[in-house]
């Protein structure tokens, strides 16, 4: 087996490669300057199997592309097996059809990977069981909270953990219960009339000295903002955030820190300024078995 590192996930790709000790497929990617994408793999054996690393973070059309171009090359080299390992998952929000004539962006993505001869695939920290869904091939969820727990446990400070709505109640108990601290969440409602957002603290801890903001996504960095606001005033001295996807669209992250967030760590699935941590070992652990049994 080999592994094919796509250009959204060079770095991460590396680490992959060198934990699961596989030897590295030529991978030549270009863009041309009207945009359009050029693909080349090399040094695939006829009957060899390969895993894909490629994350779909934006620009995700052009990433998209790049990982079908890969699998269909791929598939021209050899008649072994493609595991697709896509760190993050885009278009996975638009899960149904919320009104009649919708896309299903999920759906779409789903059939494109099929279409390309992707045998199986591994997500990490997909958005919802609903996006998988629409894949009619073996799917693998991961759960990289274990590789966050061991960068936050080199801070001198403890925090406890906080989840900025309801959603992410879950994941902020289970960090808060790997790092041995306690956890809260912030709640925020719509009017159905204007559409207003409004936020509150839904549970917070005694302990106020340092909180950590953890969120699946940040795109906008809007709900992150008005959750670090009310910890703020709930007498929190200070405040970090923690994501695995951190997309920062729109100056997202400028407006975090602007709320008065100390720091923002994020993880290699969107490779970035503040790819802080690496989810590599949560994926090398996942895929053992799929290498030792090839």
């Amino acid at each position: 087996m080999k592994i094919a590192v796509g250009p959204a996930s060079s770095r991460l790709g590396e680490r992959i490669a060198k934990s699961l000790n596989l030897e590295t497929a030529e991978v030549i990617f270009k863009e041309f300057p009207d945009g359009e994408t050029y693909v080349r793999v090399g040094g695939i054996g006829s009957d060899e199997s390969v895993l894909l690393v490629q994350s779909m973070a934006p620009p995700q059309a052009r990433n998209i592309m790049a990982l079908l171009q890969m699998a269909s090359a791929i598939r021209d080299c050899t008649k072994g097996r493609i595991v697709a390992i896509v760190p993050y998952l885009a278009f996975a929000r638009q899960d149904r059809a919320f009104l009649e004539g919708e896309a299903v962006s999920a759906k779409v993505v789903a059939r494109s990977m099929e279409a390309n001869d992707v045998e199986e695939l591994y997500v990490v920290e997909p958005h919802s069981d609903e996006s998988l869904s629409w894949f009619r091939i073996p799917v693998v969820g991961i759960d990289p909270l274990q590789d966050l727990a061991s960068f936050v446990q080199n801070f001198k400070e403890r925090r406890i953990v906080v989840a900025p709505d309801k959603g992410r109640i879950e994941q902020a108990k289970k960090l808060s219960e790997i790092l041995g601290t306690d956890y809260g969440w912030s709640e925020k409602e719509r009017d159905r009339h204007s559409g207003q957002l409004t936020s509150r603290i839904g549970r917070l801890p005694d302990q106020k000295g340092a909180a950590l903001l953890l969120d699946d996504i940040i795109s906008t960095g809007g709900t992150i903002v008005r959750a670090a606001t009310l910890l703020r005033s709930a007498g929190i001295q200070r405040i970090d955030v923690a994501t695995i996807h951190g997309l920062f669209a729109q100056d997202g992250d400028k407006k975090i820190i602007q709320s008065g967030v100390s720091n923002i760590y994020a993880s290699d699935t969107v490779e970035g300024k503040y790819s802080t941590y690496s989810v590599a070992n949560s994926i090398s652990r996942t895929l053992e078995k799929v290498v030792h049994d090839v």
